[in-house]
């Protein structure tokens, strides 16, 4: 018996550009019937296509085809593309245990990336008698809920085990006995506290695990050293579209976020309503407020903490989905695209790790000639090349710096420090994460950043994610006490937005391919 041919998802597109006269033809109208396509030669089956969704009546299509209709639709329409749909994702720094389950979302095989959590499945035969950790709060001793710990037996290989505290603060390690040699572990802390880290332990050692309370008016924070003295109106009349996994805009400290779009499309196709879903996404949502904290953040009641530039007006388009996963090439473009046509001047693109694709360059190329800056973060994979989309020249890459003392010499940041160091007094250092390479423009503050969480809380986050919205909220800052830049149309406010960002960078010492120009400042 013959086996039903495979389809796959692609996006049809210009062969340059974004649109095209040719994408309105009615054959591509979204539909939920599948068309019948022209075969592409005598005797070869005749393929069908199910027009899934668009941006705009002239603007890209995404559909579901087989090979064969891939190749039908190329060749009776030449000026065309089709690319494959691929995904990106969040660019926070967490090792993960190493992956033991294939996530299967829109019909796909796909493996979680690091940056998140993933569930390992632990073979019963490897189950020892099993261990505790507690985490209490450092100063009163009560218990603290919602702590993750994952705990490497082999850091190399990612073999491990991991868990999350509950009420009473107990971790359970099933997989780990007590007086096993624990290589590294990570206390990840709930909104509030500073996260733990600890190396060549055991589980004996670390039965009880103390976190301490952030302190949001503390001036070692390395936002508030470099950023603090900039204006509090820093970036007015600046929008920022923050293009991540939603925004909390009730957050105390985030009035300033003046609404967005929900650009999931897997979502709006069940439920067209959900467009003004551009909050933080069920799963792994608290990403996309603490990048908008960093960007403008304001004072309001909370202890003086707040953004590099908190008079920017922010907007949320969430294209991280709220089960969880990558965020879709095609999702960004709609994210571009939306966030360019409703006025936004700069775009923060935290995320990364898929392959080079034409239509993310294509959107980014669309929002630049708009006057749009964007700028991505260059990825966490240890000193490996750039990332896509910051690899596009096109784009303004971020690698992610620290500074020793502006955490906790027991905190996560500790096992990021790594040469080469410089600027003032060798303090500073490029992440041992940070991916490097030519592509790189300048370098951000990504080493535990404090910033806002959902539900009115703080905490700290590393990652070129974090890097990337400092940088932004640094070019706010700029076009904001700059009304001749801001008033250039096109292309031309887009290049000469980048000069100034490109000529406020002192450099670290780290070397060109580290930081590109350097820090911001």
């Amino acid at each position: 018996m013959a086996t039903k041919p495979q389809t796959h998802r692609y996006v049809i597109m210009p062969k340059d550009g974004f649109e095209h006269p040719a994408l309105k033809d009615a054959l591509l109208a979204p539909i939920a019937r599948p068309v019948t396509l022209k075969a592409r030669a005598e005797g070869v089956s005749t393929p069908e296509m199910r027009v899934i969704d668009s941006i705009d009546d002239r603007g890209p299509k995404l559909v579901e085809t087989t090979s064969e209709g891939e190749l039908s639709l190329r060749l009776s329409n030449p000026e065309l593309k089709l690319v494959p749909e691929v995904f990106y994702y969040r660019l926070w720094y967490r090792p993960v245990l190493k992956e033991r389950q294939v996530v299967v979302r829109r019909g796909v095989k796909s493996r979680t990336k690091v940056g998140g959590r993933v569930k390992v499945a632990v073979k019963a035969a490897a189950i020892a008698a099993g261990t505790t950790i507690t985490v209490v709060d450092a100063k009163n001793g009560k218990p603290l809920r919602g702590a993750h710990v994952v705990a490497f037996t082999d850091y190399v290989n990612r073999a491990g085990d991991q868990g999350d505290s509950g009420a009473n603060g107990v971790v359970s390690l099933r997989s780990i006995s007590a007086r096993q040699r624990l290589e590294r572990v990570y206390i990840y802390a709930p909104p509030g506290y500073w996260d733990q880290y600890k190396a060549d332990t055991t589980a004996t050692a670390l039965k009880t695990v103390k976190l301490r309370a952030i302190d949001l008016e503390d001036p070692t924070l390395l936002l508030h050293q470099l950023y603090g003295g900039l204006p509090a109106n820093a970036g007015e009349g600046v929008v920022v579209g923050v293009i991540d996994s939603g925004v909390d805009g009730h957050h105390p400290n985030l009035p300033n976020v003046a609404g967005g779009l929900n650009c999931v499309g897997d979502e709006l196709r069940t439920d067209p309503g959900a467009a003004t879903e551009w909050g933080p996404a069920k799963t792994e949502g608290e990403h996309g407020t603490h990048v908008a904290g960093i960007i403008g953040a304001q004072s309001g009641n909370e202890q003086g903490f707040h953004g590099v530039a908190p008079g920017v007006t922010l907007r949320s388009y969430r294209v991280f989905p709220n089960d969880g996963g990558g965020a879709s090439n095609f999702d960004i473009a709609r994210a571009i695209d939306a966030a360019t046509r409703e006025g936004c001047d700069l775009l923060n693109m935290s995320l990364g790790g898929g392959p080079a694709d034409d239509l993310t360059k294509a959107a980014i190329d669309r929002a630049i000639a708009a006057g749009v800056v964007v700028i991505a973060a260059a990825g966490n994979d240890g000193r490996q090349p750039v990332s896509y989309p910051a690899a596009f020249a096109e784009c303004v890459s971020v690698s992610a710096m620290g500074r020793k003392k502006s955490f906790p010499t027991d905190s996560i940041g500790t096992s990021d420090i790594a040469k080469p160091t410089g600027g003032q007094n060798g303090q500073d250092f490029i992440a041992d994460f940070s991916n490097i390479g030519s592509q790189i423009d300048c370098t951000g503050a990504g080493v535990e950043i404090v910033s806002t969480l959902p539900d009115g809380g703080h905490g700290a986050m590393s990652g070129t994610s974090m890097a990337t919205p400092a940088v932004t909220g640094f070019a706010a800052y700029l076009l904001g006490v700059n009304p001749a830049v801001k008033e250039l149309a096109g292309a031309d406010r887009s290049r000469k937005l980048k000069e100034l960002l490109y000529a406020s960078c002192k450099p670290e010492g780290f070397g060109r391919d580290y930081e590109g120009f350097g820090l911001p400042l």
